[in-house]
């Protein structure tokens, strides 16, 4: 219900002028048709249905959330009648396909990822411009997500599009409704630090990373090591995995063998043995695959 004030002249003048341009509109002549209003409904609101067509005004030549004017990105107020005339805050299109594309984030229990790799997927890849040996290892990819039984260990030089794979693999998943962990090696191991005088805390993110569905470690093999982060941390996480037979990914830098040298020597001089363990576990817990091409990072 409109507010009751005195009008003057210039007022009055003013509101029936715009009543006779909303009555020609033909955006207020669909509303009124969807909800069976007569046209006199207009004369008792009109500044009302005048602020919902400028709300509707603002998204006519809108291409995409980045250039949204409305002052809630990508949120219009919409008239809506229900036996009362109301402006009703909605998501546009272009923010519904946007949450759409971004649902299956609520599954990741932890998200290291860059956020420009949230809605990647293997379909997106354009396969006209790649190599023969990265069209053989992303063949390889698609058939592993088809028969599930093991993790990849993906390695290769830098910047071959190795953590990109990963984060469809990860993305793949949890569209498919599993639980998720894809954690940035180094990264994660500092926020462990970082709870350490937080034992709930950490005792809780590091049964994450042994109770979810998948986890990807991406750039193992890039962090400093010490006998806590290989043996207390890394080996701990995919000793429960092995156990339980649960899906493990690695993205590295590292092949197989430097790998080992790489959890060979700590801030405790050599331990051999100590690298054996946890390779054992890598290798039960994924087959190799190594990703060859052009650095793109250079090619962006």
């Amino acid at each position: 219900m409109e507010i009751n004030v005195q009008l003057n002249d210039d007022m009055i003048k003013e509101r029936n002028e715009l009543i006779v341009q909303l009555k020609k509109n033909p955006d207020v002549q669909k509303f009124l048709s969807e909800h069976e209003l007569p046209e006199s409904f207009v004369e008792q609101f009109p500044f009302r249905i005048q602020k919902g067509m400028n709300n509707l005004k603002r998204c006519e030549k809108c291409i995409g959330l980045n250039s949204c004017t409305q002052p809630k990105k990508g949120e219009v107020n919409v008239l809506t009648y229900d036996g009362m005339l109301r402006l009703q805050p909605m998501l546009c299109h272009y923010a519904k396909n946007f949450k759409n594309e971004r649902n299956h984030l609520k599954k990741y229990w932890i998200n290291q990822m860059p956020e420009h790799l949230h809605t990647v997927s293997l379909k997106q890849i354009d396969k006209k411009n790649e190599s023969a040996d990265y069209l053989r290892a992303l063949s390889e990819v698609t058939m592993n997500l088809i028969d599930s039984q093991e993790g990849l260990f993906l390695y290769g030089a830098v910047g071959t599009g190795k953590t990109y794979l990963a984060a469809c693999i990860a993305n793949y998943y949890a569209r498919k409704g599993n639980t998720v962990v894809f954690v940035q090696t180094s990264s994660w191991i500092s926020r462990m630090k970082g709870m350490l005088n937080d034992p709930d805390g950490f005792e809780r993110d590091l049964e994450m990373l042994k109770r979810a569905d998948v986890v990807i470690l991406d750039d193992i093999g890039a962090e400093s090591v010490t006998p806590w982060v290989r043996d207390e941390l890394l080996f701990t996480v995919l000793n429960e995995r092995m156990e339980n037979h649960k899906l493990t990914y690695f993205t590295s830098n590292e092949d197989l063998k430097t790998l080992e040298d790489h959890f060979a020597y700590s801030s405790m001089g050599e331990e051999k043995m100590k690298a054996v363990r946890i390779m054992e576990r890598v290798k039960k817990l994924s087959k190799p695959l190594e990703i060859k091409g052009k650095n793109r990072r250079f090619h962006q």
